[in-house]
């Protein structure tokens, strides 16, 4: 932090001890580190801490201040150009007695502006808060410790953030998945999934039910069912049988073939049990060849490469020139209420299993969540008092914390009725026309909410729509699905971020170009195969299997 009048949960000697020098010549790699050790010897030292809370507690006088580096929601975006003026920065401020200097990068530049900061650590701000780290730093998170531009926060997190420990100690699943395989503590800051949507499908295919029910079909539940379909729509007149956006396939269609959509790794669950790569597998190759039929007979959006989720397929859906996608389970409750305040026909949707290849067969991918997102917060060797930091973020993890970030305000942003957090509506029915999400992002503070809550989904999750897609999508099981969350050693780190880089993509570049006709499957596929094995697909392979068995052992 940036001021040193800090009173932190009755640590105030601890705090003195974990305070450097403002000023004058800037400190040493070796200096930063000696004012660490110091800091966690003080740490140890101080056993006498508060247990989970319910409330949000005071950590400082008004006068502490910490800078934060987080990107910002391009819909928090259209309203503020920095989340310090949030009205939620403001309550965290009053709540806290911690000032929060708030760095967002421009949408959409997010890691090119972190690996800009990243190549010149003395620039790094206190914290930095970002998913996936071990892919954008080479060697990962371990090596960034060891190059001194983070610092493990493992025990420090263990003794100071009691809130968010209470929450992993609960579940060994999450706890598995917030320690890395030396120990070290990668998850905090996180946002943590609630027990009822851990490990189910979020995304998966939608239908228009009218254009399916026009067409005079069930719905599909395998490959040549789907092409059936969306050969109907076509002679139906819809523009775009079938339109997705490439970010989110979730294995979609691919699953069917038994490999993820990308031609990435996979857990060969019917055969040997181990890590593959499935771009240079037979199995890929048939998935892409049916992919490209379906794109040369006008089944597939013929500008799906460029297509964007939110922008682009939603708005099709809405107006019906897309009669097919895959999407969120929120769709169903959001998508035919814009229909109808847009003047369009009635939208009905229908959820669809993911694909299999033969009808009966079990697919073993499809979209799940996480028991935690890749999202983390890093402390880095810049900060002055870390400790105070973890406490900050920890108030978050509190019941008071959670409902601030998640509800916002009761009696302006919602009321409590019959014990459940109820958005009002001013946030439901805005009177400045905006939608929930905009309404939600403006006067919530939503970009810093930590866990999914109950009441919050039970308000999204209302239609039984969208109950029945979700018990199609999980017919499909994800034992093919390598854990998300996986840990590479710095060598491991190093070696693959250099290969994944180049390898994914030429392998996305490849898989559009053969999807959409502009490279011949059949007589490029050898080239194509041997392209992947030089740039050490095989190698990388493994190093996942050595990941995936470090994980298993946890």
């Amino acid at each position: 932090m940036k001021k040193k009048q800090l009173i932190a949960m009755g640590l105030a000697g601890v705090m003195a001890m974990s305070v450097a020098a403002c000023g004058g010549t800037k400190e040493t790699p070796q200096a930063k580190q000696e004012a660490k050790q110091e800091v966690e010897s003080s740490a140890e030292a101080t056993k006498t801490l508060p247990s989970a809370s319910d409330d949000i507690i005071k950590i400082g006088d008004g006068s502490a201040s910490f800078d934060l580096w987080m990107q910002i929601h391009p819909i928090t975006a259209e309203a503020y150009k920095n989340l310090g003026e949030h009205p939620g920065a403001k309550l965290w401020e009053e709540k806290t007695g911690v000032k929060v200097n708030y760095i967002n990068p421009p949408v959409g530049e997010e890691k090119k502006n972190l690996n800009l900061l990243l190549n010149d650590p003395g620039s790094l701000p206190d914290a930095f808060a970002i998913g996936d780290f071990d892919s954008i730093y080479p060697g990962g998170t371990m090596m960034a410790i060891e190059d001194g531009v983070i610092i493990d926060i493992t025990e420090m997190v263990e003794q100071y953030a009691p809130n968010f420990m209470a929450m992993i100690n609960a579940d060994e699943k999450l706890k598995k998945d917030v320690y890395n395989d030396d120990g070290v503590m990668v998850g905090f800051g996180t946002i943590i999934v609630n027990e009822a949507r851990r490990e189910k499908a979020m995304y998966g295919p939608i239908i228009n039910q009218t254009y399916l029910e026009k067409a005079g079909l069930e719905v599909p539940t395998t490959i040549a069912e789907w092409e059936e379909m969306l050969t109907a729509f076509k002679e139906m007149g819809v523009k775009a049988p079938l339109s997705f956006d490439p970010q989110y396939m979730k294995d979609c269609f691919a699953g069917a073939f038994g490999v993820p959509s990308g031609g990435g790794y996979y857990i060969d669950v019917e055969g040997d049990g181990k890590v593959h790569y499935a771009g240079t597998e037979e199995n890929y190759k048939e998935f892409l060849t049916v992919m490209n039929r379906w794109y040369e007979n006008g089944l597939i959006d013929a500008d799906y490469a460029t297509r964007k989720l939110n922008q682009d397929i939603l708005p099709m859906m809405v107006n019906g020139n897309a009669g097919s996608y895959v999407g969120y389970v929120t769709a169903f409750k959001q998508l035919p209420t814009n229909a109808t305040a847009q003047g369009f026909d009635e939208l009905k949707l229908v959820g669809a299993p993911f694909p299999s290849l033969n009808k009966g067969d079990q697919v073993h991918l499809r979209d799940f969540e996480n028991n935690r997102t890749a999202l983390a917060v890093y402390i880095t060797s810049n900060a002055e008092d870390p400790i105070s930091i973890i406490q900050w973020f920890d108030q978050m993890y509190s019941l008071a914390g959670r409902r601030i970030n998640t509800f916002g305000e009761e009696g302006v942003t919602y009321e409590m009725v019959d014990g459940v957090c109820t958005y009002t509506d001013f946030i439901i029915k805005n009177p400045d026309g905006l939608s929930m999400t905009q309404a939600s992002r403006k006067y919530i503070f939503k970009d810093m909410f930590r866990t999914w809550e109950d009441d919050d989904h039970a308000q999204l999750y209302t239609e039984e729509s969208q109950f029945d897609a979700w018990d199609k999508w999980d017919l499909a099981d994800k034992t093919a699905a390598l854990p998300r969350l996986l840990t590479l050693s710095a060598d491991e780190a190093d070696e693959y971020v250099k290969i994944s880089s180049t390898l994914n993509a030429y392998a996305q570049e490849m898989q559009q170009k053969f999807i959409m006709g502009t490279a011949d499957i059949e007589t490029e596929w050898d080239n194509f195969v041997a392209t992947l094995e030089s740039l050490e697909c095989n190698k990388a392979a493994e190093i996942r299997q050595a990941a995936y068995e470090r994980y298993l052992s946890r």
